[in-house]
């Protein structure tokens, strides 16, 4: 074979490290920049985009003469100690300040007198910005008429209509102002200084704040209706204690903790009813117990979780014996 030439052989050498860094190229460079694709895809697979599922706002809406309105479950459960009848929520779209559009539904409960007037449907008339107490034993999300089908008749004249067309968002202070309006005459006389004014009066929104995030993810956790329970002296019996929870833009619950009174494991993200219990004898050395349900988000898969206690003897959770009210706090983890 003959001899290469000097630029022959400058030309093979160049073409040989041409291949070679090719080889590189392709061997090394390009799978990790496909695997690091692949992973950031494989990690978003399980997981939601938040789009106001929960309500923007929060807190209670104060009415004139039934008490508080509640917003969402966290602040009716907070307020009032109770697991909430069903999950709910308010939205109010604040896109132009004044002209609001409503919608979700508020839930009544006056905690001094101890009882409800129910659900309050802010879908009702979003055009004329009117909100409807529902008719009770109906869901919120049931038809429940409106006065031309005589359904005005069942609170003695009472439509259970309020009007929240003055109330506006004030973006300075990022707050509702203005007052709603629900008050009716009986049309029990012609005489309007003798005639019956009902209604639930002037709602005001000084107890009112927008949630930040909008879709918080979290969980309740509760038993006997209770965020902790005190037994009395020890040894004690749980007695088939109620364990109950609601949740909110979470998936993955299991219940932990306290194995020998209750079973781990797998738990649906909701559940208000009684199928789950708590047994057994509690001694001092295991007081206070704690059960937990963790679960994780949906937006960000972060832990969300929630316990309560049960304890007796002294050794209540924070150490004060029979006499010590304190209530143990939910625990509420947010995005």
């Amino acid at each position: 074979m003959k001899r290469l030439k000097k630029y022959q052989r400058y030309i093979f050498a160049t073409a040989i490290f041409a291949s070679l860094v090719g080889l590189h190229y392709v061997f090394l460079v390009k799978p990790r920049l496909i695997s690091h694709v692949e992973a950031k895809e494989s990690g978003n697979q399980n997981q939601k985009k938040c789009e106001g599922s929960s309500g923007n706002i929060t807190g209670y809406i104060d009415t004139e003469n039934l008490g508080p309105v509640y917003l969402d479950e966290k602040s009716y459960e907070d307020a009032t100690g109770h697991v909430a009848p069903k999950s709910f929520y308010v939205e109010v779209d604040t896109t132009d300040p004044g002209n609001l559009k409503w919608s979700g539904a508020g839930y009544h409960y006056d905690p001094a007198a101890d009882e409800s007037v129910g659900f309050v449907n802010f879908s009702y008339d979003p055009i004329h910005h009117k909100v409807r107490f529902v008719e009770p034993g109906k869901e919120y999300d049931e038809a429940d008429g409106d006065c031309s089908t005589h359904s005005c008749d069942k609170w003695g004249g009472w439509s259970g209509i309020v009007d929240l067309s003055a109330v506006k968002y004030d973006k300075d202070t990022n707050t509702l102002v203005g007052e709603g309006i629900d008050s009716h005459y009986t049309g029990g006389d012609d005489d309007d200084d003798r005639d019956d004014r009902v209604g639930s009066g002037k709602w005001t929104f000084e107890h009112v704040s927008f949630q930040d995030p909008a879709c918080p993810q979290k969980v309740h956790l509760y038993i006997n209706h209770q965020s902790s329970l005190y037994l009395g002296e020890c040894p004690a019996k749980l007695d088939n204690a109620v364990l109950q929870w609601t949740s909110e833009n979470v998936h993955g619950c299991k219940s932990l903790g306290a194995s020998e009174y209750w079973v781990n494991g797998e738990r649906p993200e909701q559940n208000v009813g009684t199928d789950v219990t708590a047994t057994g004898e509690l001694d001092e050395s295991d007081s206070p117990l704690r059960f937990t349900l963790r679960c994780i988000g949906d937006f960000d898969d972060s832990v969300v979780e929630d316990s309560v206690y049960v304890s007796c003897g002294k050794n209540t959770p924070n150490g004060g014996g029979e006499n010590d009210t304190t209530k143990v706090k939910p625990i509420i983890i947010e995005s």
